[in-house]
């Protein structure tokens, strides 16, 4: 079953036809949030390993799109006015950022990592407290598992 959909057209569904779903693989998905409702339906049914919240009330805007498997996640992210995520579960994974405009800022329980062009980030999942994009960000992002990423590097 296909499970890709717009976090607004997901508002039109009956409340019957809705489950939470914290993660799952997805070939492709593709997200714009413009509404803290958006967001709240995103993070309810997108099956994403993190929560988005917007940092304004005012129209808040999200557009995410990629696709994940179980050790291997690629995907974009824009924003207009910024957001803050939270980690929905416990992984062991990594993840590596390029930020192309706007910064992040990913904090850990004892650290900050700060991303923005020209720099890359690449941090463990497990130790992600929250992350906070400015306003006009946007990056291409990816996460591995860590046994895919040792199955990797021995085969290499």
């Amino acid at each position: 079953m296909d499970w890709s959909f717009c976090s607004e057209s997901m508002m039109r569904m009956s409340g019957d036809a809705k489950k939470s779903v914290p993660w799952r693989p997805q070939s492709y998905f593709s997200h714009q949030s413009n509404s803290a409702r958006a967001f709240e339906i995103l993070n309810e049914h997108g099956g994403i390993a993190v929560d988005f919240h917007a940092l304004r009330k005012t129209r808040p805007h999200l557009a995410v799109e990629g696709g994940q498997s179980r050790s291997m996640s690629l995907w974009l992210t824009q924003t207009r006015t910024g957001f803050v995520t939270v980690p929905k579960l416990e992984a062991d994974l990594f993840t590596i950022r390029f930020v192309t405009s706007g910064r992040m800022t990913r904090r850990s329980r004892t650290s900050e990592h700060l991303g923005y062009p020209g720099q890359a980030m690449f941090v463990a999942f497990e130790d992600m407290r929250n992350e906070e994009a400015s306003a006009h960000f946007a990056a291409i992002s990816g996460t591995i598992t860590r046994s895919a990423l040792l199955a990797s590097h021995r085969a290499l």
